[in-house]
């Protein structure tokens, strides 16, 4: 087993808080089976970014049909973010999050006390921190999204 395979498989023991036999072979899809949801394979997604230092575009993170091994691969093949970069990487990311949880908040409804100004500097604060996010992969791998 890679170690890119062992630290998702293991994040996702973690994610179900409880031992369950998952192997490399199982298809994601299978995990929802288990009572796991989209929210909790986006905070997989996240914290498996941060640990192995990639970049996981959409398209991929989106892959229901595949197995942990073959996710793993697909994940182990995109550019690393080289180690120099990595600091600036987690401050755009956390970043980034904090401006999607807060705009989530503000659009699904339990920021009701928010003012439309307030709303407006949540959606601008997601826009900057969206715009400087894919500065920092075109600049640092290479990426245009």
């Amino acid at each position: 087993m890679t170690r890119f395979q062992w630290v998702l498989i293991h994040l996702v023991r973690l994610q179900l808080g409880r031992e369950v036999e998952i192997e490399p072979e199982t298809p994601i899809g299978e995990l929802y089976k288990e009572g796991f949801g989209d929210p909790d394979w986006v905070e997989i997604m996240i914290e498996y970014e941060l640990i192995m230092g990639r970049e996981i575009p959409d398209e991929i993170g989106e892959y229901r049909d595949i197995s942990l091994e073959e996710f793993a691969s697909a994940v182990e093949a995109l550019p690393e973010i080289p180690s120099e970069a990595y600091p600036e990487f987690l401050a755009i990311k956390l970043r980034l999050i904090d401006a999607a949880f807060r705009n989530a908040v503000a659009e699904g409804g339990q920021g009701m006390d928010l003012s439309p100004e307030e709303v407006a500097s949540i959606r601008a604060d997601l826009e900057e921190a969206g715009r400087c996010h894919k500065e920092f992969l075109e600049r640092v791998i290479g990426w245009v999204q």
